[in-house]
């Protein structure tokens, strides 16, 4: 069998790195917050160019906490895709809203943004775009639609983190 993504082969060209991080975590004991986390949101906020970034513990808690914080509440849907990690299905099923899946492009594995607004009705307050591999959806399309139909866009970058889509950084569009 042929493994979909080679994670040891990543890990192996950055190993020194990683191992001296996580020695650093243990041998201060700093479990939670502290130096490596203040550092951490301040490059963040340095690169994305905004004034706050916050760590949280992992993606599923960003994408929960930023739907809690736009007041998507149950029984509200939220359109998503259906080829991701579990965490954008897990955050919108945590949240008690709706998860509503709107196909992919077989091209990119990501949201096929000609398809989203089939899967809009009244009860659709969200999407939730997960950029897969370091490519970019096609958010010109998709910010649109969400325009139109006033619905709250989240971006799931942490398999694209620091991509760029048209040249800016994932993350800061309006």
């Amino acid at each position: 069998m042929i493994p979909f993504i080679d994670i040891n082969k990543e890990i192996e060209i950055f190993r020194s790195e990683i191992v001296s991080k996580i020695n650093k975590v243990l041998f201060n004991a700093q479990f939670i917050l502290g130096e490596e986390v203040t550092l951490f949101e301040a490059t963040v906020s340095e690169m994305f160019g905004i004034n706050y970034a916050v760590g949280v513990g992992s993606g599923t808690d960003a994408l929960f906490l930023a739907l809690k914080a736009c007041g998507i509440k149950e029984g509200d849907v939220v359109l998503t895709s259906p080829f991701s990690f579990i965490a954008p299905t897990e955050a919108i099923v945590n949240i008690g809203a709706i998860p509503r899946y709107v196909d992919i492009k077989p091209e990119t594995f990501n949201i096929d943004e000609d398809k989203i607004e089939t899967a809009i009705d009244e009860k659709t307050k969200a999407i939730i775009v997960t950029h897969l591999f370091g490519n970019p959806c096609e958010m010109d399309k998709i910010v649109e639609i969400a325009k139109k139909y006033n619905l709250i866009l989240i971006e799931d970058c942490t398999q694209a983190f620091g991509s760029k889509y048209k040249g800016n950084l994932l993350v800061v569009l309006d």
